[in-house]
This record gives C-alpha cells, structure tokens and sequence, in this order.
C-alpha cells in the first residue's frame, strides 16, 4: 500500500495532471475482459519530462507503475491488479 503522505506529493508534483484515490473514476478499473483492478494513483503525462518525473517519484517511493494505453482490450493486463 502507498502511503498517503507519498500520494499528496505525486498530486502536488507541478504541472503533473493525476487523480489519487477516491477522484479515479471506475472505468480506469473495469477492463474489456478479465478481472477488475486497482490504483492508488492514475497519472497522465503529457511529455517526456513528465514521465520521468513520475519514474523517479515511483522509485522514491517503491511504488509500481503499469503503463496503460487505450483499454481497448486487444492485448490483457490492460487494468493494474
């Protein structure tokens, strides 16, 4: 689990477009197929720099990251676990 404290410093990160906790909305855990998953965080990076800033806060922190495309579910795993 996340600590909360680690989570307001991801929404706090500047310029950095995330929804934590109870703000993500269902969808984000409802794959085309497969089981419903879950996240602490979703982040939606708009560049390079902010992918990188997202890296390096998941390392800080030992958090995992799992990379989400369209969900159109043509390839599994779309959905953390």
């Amino acid at each position: 689990m996340i600590d909360q404290n680690a989570l307001l410093e991801l929404s706090g990160l500047r310029g950095l477009n995330c929804l934590v906790g109870d703000d993500i909305p269902e969808r984000y855990f409802e794959p085309w197929r497969g089981d419903i998953g879950s996240a602490a965080a979703i982040v939606f990076p708009s560049s390079l720099k902010d992918i990188r800033i997202v890296i390096s806060w998941a390392k800080k922190h030992g958090s995992r990251l799992v990379p989400q495309g369209a969900r159109t579910g043509v390839v599994g795993a779309s959905v953390p676990s």
